[in-house]
């Protein structure tokens, strides 16, 4: 029931891994089914945050750009 209800078709998250130095992209809908998945597992994401939640794919590659700019290390 909880997954039927909840629409993020279409949305994208942008996460950054301090630890990997890495971005991460990908579909809201995949990346908050798991999750929601992980915590009734107790799975920890090994240090992930999300930065952002954006309308396309397109946008959040722009906001990765961006912070790439701001931040010389990544």
């Amino acid at each position: 029931m909880l997954f039927k209800t909840m629409n993020w078709s279409g949305l994208w998250v942008v996460e950054w891994s301090e630890e990997q130095k890495q971005f991460h992209l990908e579909s809201a809908e995949s990346r908050l089914k798991d999750s929601i998945k992980g915590f009734f597992a107790r799975h920890d994401r090994g240090g992930w945050i999300t930065l952002g939640v954006f309308n396309s794919m397109n946008e959040g590659e722009q906001f990765i750009a961006e912070l790439r700019s701001l931040r010389q290390d990544t």
